[in-house]
């Protein structure tokens, strides 16, 4: 368990998002990995290694793990990540309002 997530600035951070509809279904799922590059106010602001804008994650404790040594595959993109420090997981959901 992760008690101050300061700890994870400078290291490698495995991100899963799932995106899910106003009725509870998965309609995306997304993997990236990148460097978390601070722990600022109510986020975790994270550099991907593959892109130039960061990412902002929202500042959950209980969402962020120390990752098992292993090698992870990436689903959207094929890439593989080798031991990454720690891991996320979040699911976004789509609320409509009613009209």
């Amino acid at each position: 368990m992760i008690k101050d997530l300061k700890e994870m600035v400078g290291k490698v951070l495995l991100v899963g998002l799932s995106y899910e509809n106003e009725h509870g279904v998965i309609t995306e799922q997304t993997e990236y990995c990148g460097t978390v590059i601070g722990v600022e106010n109510d986020c975790v602001v994270v550099k991907p290694s593959d892109v130039d804008q960061c990412a902002v994650l929202p500042l959950i404790l209980d969402a962020y793990e120390k990752a098992r040594p292993g090698v992870y595959s990436l689903r959207a993109n094929g890439k593989t990540v080798k031991d990454p420090d720690y891991t996320c997981m979040f699911i976004v959901t789509d609320e409509k309002e009613e009209q």
